[in-house]
């Protein structure tokens, strides 16, 4: 999650996952903290200058002072838990399934569910999740795949297509850096 120039990332993998803040304009390292080894951390999501973090099956989350890192909640859930955004004044969470659940930040208490779903009937393995512009980006996990989700009906409103993401990035690179090669060449001249 970027916010006030502040990338704030969890890793996952029971004994190695973590909750850190990066400088997005160098790359520094402010603030990082371990998980207990006990849980695998999944997605976070940042409310009223709180992070909120789930695990992936131990059925609890932690909520964290976006400033120290200090541990100042937990809340139980009775999915799995997988990606986790805010959408208006609501926590909403994935859990690898269709459903989206809305939740109470204050509670953690759920509110409303909604089944994704395109042509085809449901869609299956909601992974990640981001909003932009009151809509839900989500990705399918094990595909290269973000769906763009009605956050009021569940129906998926449009795809972006990452197939060959990986195939371009390569590219892109070296035409970056053929092109700055060239600007420094042109510079001495």
């Amino acid at each position: 999650i970027l916010y006030n120039n502040i990338f704030f990332e969890s890793s996952g993998q029971y004994g190695k996952s973590f909750l850190r803040k990066t400088n997005s304009i160098n790359g520094n390292i402010i603030k990082e903290i371990k998980i207990d080894d006990n849980y695998f951390a999944e997605g976070i999501t940042i409310y009223d200058k709180s992070i909120y973090m789930l695990t992936w099956k131990s059925k609890i989350g932690f909520k964290y002072d976006i400033d120290s890192f200090e541990k100042i909640g937990e809340f139980n859930y009775q999915t799995e838990g997988w990606g986790l955004t805010t959408l208006n004044n609501q926590i909403v969470m994935s859990d690898g399934s269709e459903k989206i659940y809305f939740r109470n930040p204050h509670t953690f208490d759920l509110e409303n569910t909604i089944e994704v779903y395109n042509n085809n009937g449901k869609v299956e393995n909601i992974n990640e999740l981001e909003t932009v512009n009151g809509k839900l980006y989500c990705n399918i996990y094990g595909k290269d795949l973000i769906l763009i989700i009605d956050p009021n009906s569940g129906l998926v409103i449009g795809e972006i297509n990452l197939k060959n993401i990986f195939n371009i990035i390569p590219i892109i690179l070296i035409l970056f850096l053929i092109f700055d090669l060239l600007k420094r060449l042109l510079r001495k001249k």
